[in-house]
């Protein structure tokens, strides 16, 4: 059975490095753009990087979900096992695409010389979130009630941290207009 749940989250892990790749490669394009000023490239990158990682998410689960019972069904004859694993390889899987958002985030605030604010993100989305959010979950649905609680803060964080990156952008956007017009006068 162990193996069986073990093969399935290493094919989770696999689908997981896509994203993370595409974010480790977000950063130098994103720091070489806002360097140079270029703060529509910047918002265009990252709001396509994130459009991929929540299309990534869907078809990763999608295969996770058509995968995972067969693999489970070979490895297990105890219906309780099989009916849990199936449970969390069929949630898990879910957070997956924000998940991506989420370290696109992380990311693009490093790039922009700003580390402190994924930092506070995380801590935040695991004291505040995480843990709440499972606490409740577990007590209203049980075991699957703990995997949405884990998905609903990544979903939460990744979208606070979305807007505060675009609030980054959008202030740098505004000092830099009051200073070409301060120049220009």
């Amino acid at each position: 059975m162990a193996l069986g749940i073990e093969r399935n989250l290493h094919l989770q892990r696999s689908l997981a490095m896509v994203l993370w790749s595409l974010s480790m490669s977000l950063a130098p394009f994103i720091g070489q753009n806002w360097g140079g000023g270029s703060i529509t490239r910047v918002k265009r990158s990252f709001y396509l990087a994130n459009c991929f990682s929540l299309f990534w998410g869907l078809f990763s689960f999608l295969i996770l979900a058509f995968c995972s019972h067969f693999i489970l069904m070979t490895l297990t004859d105890d219906a309780a096992v099989l009916a849990y694993a199936t449970l969390y390889l069929l949630i898990a899987p879910l957070g997956m695409g924000v998940m991506g958002v989420g370290a696109n985030v992380g990311s693009g605030f490093n790039a922009l010389g700003k580390p402190l604010a994924p930092l506070i993100i995380s801590i935040c989305q695991m004291l505040f979130l995480t843990v709440p959010l499972s606490l409740l979950g577990n007590s209203l649905f049980g075991l699957s009630g703990i995997f949405i609680g884990g998905i609903l803060s990544m979903l939460i964080s990744a979208t606070v941290g979305c807007f505060w990156f675009y609030s980054v952008l959008d202030s740098k956007r505004s000092s830099d207009q009051i200073s070409l017009r301060v120049l220009s006068a």
